[in-house]
């Protein structure tokens, strides 16, 4: 063979082993926005990405057994093909599904159609690269393994640019249309590298065009498309939104009512808020034996330290909140700063951002109030929060006479997952008093007060200002109804999470 053949041959491999790497990251990104957009709008993580990389693998089978009956003579045709199909499938799959969420009831049968089509055209071009670089090296051993070798790194940059660059920088909407980008360019490359073995010029130089207007079209307007898109679930207006490595916070206004959530989930309205924190705050605060250090879990919109500061005891506050950006934000967004008095700005309290287990763990100090104002128990990485475990290290973390509160979901709309969580408290051998407070946005809402002395309830005297609590209705707060009332069995751990399906179970309907 002449060296100029030779050398010729050998770049050409290098190329399609390029083309393997970049059809591969798209390929991830595609399969985990996916997922992603379904735990964002259906819940329970797990349950949605095992469903997507199920249906993905299946799909991928598929392809590879269709892919036999690819002729040799149309393999680039048909690999050109396939690349507009993934770009534009992939490019449009997370505003298509937002707009059929919005609109129609046929959410989970596209979810799934979109990831079986994408799995099945990323399965047929595996095995079409195959056969490319075979037949430019005839050698099968060394081009499936070239070809697979750069398909595996590939997968690896892809995974990291969802949490690194995509989410970050383009949001999911623009995101999808961007990574679409990708695969038009690799179809652009085959067509014009290997022109000469590819049939239909025309067509296909018609169809890069049209779908290049589609692709940049998305990446340009993708903001506001998914604004109008995602407008279409909250009640009130959408009036700032930030996607964060962690989480999606959302925020609505409706006259002087400003609603935050995360991940689609309520946090706060401002309305009636107060309710809710005064309850958390103040109980544990009236029975506590001192007031000096206090931690908090949570609580990055500053409220729960509204609350604290009004004891001029307390010392310090250390606020552990693992997001960074939801915390600058309440500290310098103009209507919560209002709401929260600034709290985040009081030298009194210390953040800490930091995942709150791997807090407890690290940390050596000891409070003399916990107060875990933490997101519901609806995912894995929350569900720790929840666990006896980690109850554990709450209750080691407090000094001699110190108490701690716990935000418990509701004992009316979830008394399963509520009273499993008093009961995961008891387990770990402190004496718990739950509680509830009525809160118009969320329903009834429920505490776990928890210490290691005996709890009498008799001793709260509320002396600092409140909206809501008084020494007259303190006494009502410890009392449930029939219906509010359980006998759990359950505890929750890290290696039987039982919260996770009760809370699916109880919210399903709400």
């Amino acid at each position: 063979m002449p060296a100029a053949e030779q050398k010729s041959k050998i770049y050409s491999t290098r190329e399609l082993n390029m083309v393997s790497a970049v059809v591969s990251v798209s390929g991830i990104i595609f399969q985990l926005m996916l997922a992603a957009n379904m735990s964002y709008l259906l819940g329970n993580a797990v349950m949605q990405y095992s469903i997507t990389i199920g249906l993905f693998l299946s799909g991928m089978g598929i392809g590879s057994y269709l892919s036999r009956y690819i002729d040799g003579l149309y393999l680039y045709t048909r690999f050109i093909i396939i690349q507009l199909t993934i770009a534009l499938t992939g490019g449009s799959c997370i505003l298509l599904l937002f707009i059929f969420y919005a609109y129609t009831s046929w959410y989970q049968p596209l979810a799934y159609l979109i990831i079986l089509l994408i799995g099945a055209n990323i399965g047929c071009e595996a095995p079409i690269l195959v056969r490319m670089a075979t037949d430019i090296l005839r050698s099968v051993r060394e081009g499936t393994s070239d070809i697979l070798a750069w398909d595996y790194v590939g997968s690896l940059l892809g995974s990291l640019m969802v949490p690194f660059i995509i989410i970050p920088f383009l949001g999911y909407v623009r995101g999808a249309f961007a990574i679409g980008l990708l695969n038009w360019l690799v179809a652009c490359f085959i067509f014009y590298r290997f022109r000469n073995k590819v049939q239909g010029g025309l067509l296909l130089q018609i169809a890069l065009v049209a779908s290049a207007f589609v692709l940049l079209s998305g990446v340009a307007a993708g903001d506001q498309l998914a604004f109008g898109m995602e407008q279409r679930l909250y009640r009130d207006h959408i009036v700032k939104k930030i996607e964060t490595p962690y989480q999606k916070i959302i925020v609505t206004k409706n006259s002087d009512d400003l609603r935050l959530y995360i991940n689609g989930n309520l946090q706060f309205s401002s309305w009636d808020e107060y309710r809710y924190h005064e309850a958390l705050v103040h109980i544990p605060m009236n029975l506590a034996v001192r007031h000096d250090n206090v931690l908090i879990l949570g609580g990055g919109d500053g409220l729960a330290a509204r609350e604290l500061l009004k004891y001029e005891e307390v010392k310090q506050i250390t606020l552990v909140d693992l997001d960074p950006k939801m915390v600058d934000f309440c500290r310098t967004y103009p209507e919560i700063k209002k709401l929260n008095q600034g709290s985040l700005d009081n030298p009194r309290v210390k953040v800490i951002n930091q995942d709150a287990y791997k807090f407890m763990e690290q940390d050596n100090l000891k409070y003399d109030v916990i107060i875990a104002d933490l997101p519901d128990p609806n995912d894995e990485s929350l569900n720790k929060l929840y666990t006896l475990e980690f109850y554990n290290l709450v209750k080691n973390h407090l000094a001699p006479g110190g108490i701690t509160a716990v935000q418990s979901t509701s004992p009316l709309f979830a008394p399963e997952v509520f009273w499993t969580i008093v009961h995961t408290v008891a387990a770990t051998g402190l004496e718990v008093r739950p509680y509830h407070v009525d809160v118009p946005s969320f329903g009834d809402w429920g505490f776990t007060l928890a210490a290691d002395y005996p709890i009498d309830v008799s001793k709260i005297k509320i002396e600092e200002p409140t909206r809501y609590l008084n020494n007259e209705v303190i006494p009502g707060l410890f009392q449930f109804g029939r219906d509010e009332q359980l006998k759990p069995e359950a505890i929750n751990t890290l290696l039987k999470p039982v919260l996770i399906p009760m809370y699916e179970k109880a919210w399903r309907n709400y």
